[in-house]
């Protein structure tokens, strides 16, 4: 187990962050290909982009508690926080992009 010293709790806040800003940065990636794709693609391509991000949040979340010495109580309540924040922009964005114009 690693150690990060006295700010433990400082510590982390920044690594839920860094964690869901990964995160992000990957719905970004894949949401630059959604644009032109057609109704049944887009569904298609959003939700296996969910899936395999799902899975890495969850190998990553669960690895950072097993693996470091950090305050498990304000890691989780400030990943699940701004996982909340993030989602709802990722809803927006992902609403923005599905309208077709007429």
């Amino acid at each position: 187990m690693y150690e990060f010293g006295e700010n433990v709790v400082l510590w982390s806040v920044f690594i839920a962050i860094c964690l869901n800003l990964l995160n992000f940065g990957i719905f970004l990636m894949f949401s630059r290909g959604l644009k032109d794709k057609s109704n049944k693609s887009f569904i298609t391509s959003a939700l296996g982009g969910i899936g395999v991000r799902m899975l890495f949040i969850l190998l990553s979340f669960f690895i950072v508690l097993k693996f470091l010495k950090i305050d498990k109580y304000s890691f989780i309540f400030t990943f699940f926080v701004i996982y909340i924040f993030f989602l709802v922009i990722e809803i927006v964005l992902l609403r923005n992009i599905g309208k077709k114009p007429k």
